[in-house]
């Protein structure tokens, strides 16, 4: 496994590098040029050149590498070890996509709330006799890093300079680039400068270190449990159902969104999401007036409802042959009228996430038929 930590000023990064170092056996990984953090040397570890690596005298264990990009070869090469690094440049995203893209590499985002992390500047400044910064100073240098700037002239005209060079000079020189080709339809440059935001979406997991003391921060950590093989990896269940999360999104029904995966050996027989039938008006558009109709909740009649719910119509899809002996993985333990079908199509198992007003009921149905009911809550794609 490799982390790498990414956040804010004084959030608490190195604090949990040597956390996952001392108290979890990970190594950690740093460059060897300072410079190479804003992508500016590139050079490539050949096969056999390992003694490029530099071991750090110092506990915790530590390896010194050139650049990112022997990191990245390295790491690759002994992937089942464990790796930590605060080195790379959090506010690229062509970067991080150089690690993300490996089966072993997790991002960890860590922020804390900005006055405490001035206090903890300032705390630093004192310890090793520095200029105190001033909050407003604070504060822009967050504002830079978590958003970004736009382009000014002096950007644009490094931006012509730079086309002009050959590839490999380029690719030398510009810190916009990454390390390997770029797809030809993608374009490599934003209208923004590099920042956190325009790396967010590969964090995989986001540390909030509001806590006022270490052990406070590691309890935490313990208690996340940041180095979990499934942080990389789903589980069968984490996987299903988040597949049927995401049949939810394409509900058209205007009560709640729901999906529904069929799995059997897991492999996939059938989804499903509520909405109106087939060649009928959407139900959010007007096409199921019992929907439509506003309510006192509670006083909702099924019976005038027209909408197809996800788990009919997943069993709807698969068939009588294909559902036998199959698990029904649901985002909402299904109603009573669906319960019924789950019962007679011969479903062996129902998985849930979110509750409903008649899980009593329906609990009492599947045990009285066999049928397995339990309820599995995914852990969150980021945690805070």
């Amino acid at each position: 496994m490799l982390i790498v930590i990414i956040g804010t000023r004084c959030a608490g990064k190195s604090t949990i590098r040597d956390y996952l170092a001392l108290q979890k056996g990970f190594t950690i990984l740093q460059l060897e040029l300072e410079s190479d953090t804003f992508g500016e040397s590139l050079a490539v570890m050949r096969p056999g050149s390992e003694a490029q690596l530099s071991l750090g005298s110092q506990v915790p264990r530590t390896l010194t590498v050139q650049n990112r990009v022997m990191m990245l070869d390295y790491v690759t090469r002994n992937w089942q070890t464990d790796f930590v690094t605060t080195a790379l440049d959090g506010r690229r995203p062509e970067v991080l996509a150089e690690f993300v893209r490996r089966p072993f590499c997790a991002v960890m985002h860590v922020d804390a709330p900005i006055h405490l992390r001035w206090q903890r500047a300032q705390d630093t400044a004192h310890q090793e006799l520095q200029p105190l910064p001033t909050l407003e100073q604070f504060i822009a240098h967050h504002d830079d890093l978590v958003f970004g700037s736009s382009f000014d002239e002096d950007d644009s005209s490094r931006s012509r300079a730079l086309n002009s060079l050959p590839g490999p000079a380029r690719a030398l020189a510009d810190p916009w680039l990454p390390a390997s080709p770029m797809p030809t339809h993608v374009t490599p440059r934003v209208k923004l400068r590099p920042s956190l935001i325009a790396s967010s979406h590969m964090v995989t997991l986001k540390i909030s270190n509001r806590f006022a003391s270490k052990s406070s921060l590691f309890e935490h950590l313990d208690t996340l449990g940041v180095v979990r093989p499934d942080r990389l990896r789903p589980t069968w269940d984490d996987y299903f159902m988040t597949l049927a999360e995401l049949a939810a999104r394409r509900s058209n029904c205007m009560k709640r969104r729901v999906g529904a995966i069929l799995v059997r050996g897991h492999h996939i027989v059938a989804t499903g999401y509520n909405g109106t039938a087939r060649g009928l008006t959407n139900c959010k558009d007007g096409g199921c007036a019992a929907c439509n109709l506003r309510r006192v909740p509670g006083e909702e009649k099924l019976n005038e409802c027209v909408c197809l719910h996800a788990e009919e119509n997943a069993l709807l899809e698969a068939g009588r042959d294909r559902v036998d002996g199959s698990i029904l993985y649901c985002n909402t333990c299904p109603c009573l009228r669906c319960s019924v079908k789950i019962v007679q199509t011969g479903v062996r198992e129902v998985v849930y996430n979110h509750s409903y007003k008649v899980d009593e009921a329906s609990a009492k149905l599947f045990q009285e038929a066999g049928v397995i009911l339990r309820r599995h809550v995914p852990p969150p794609s980021v945690h805070q």
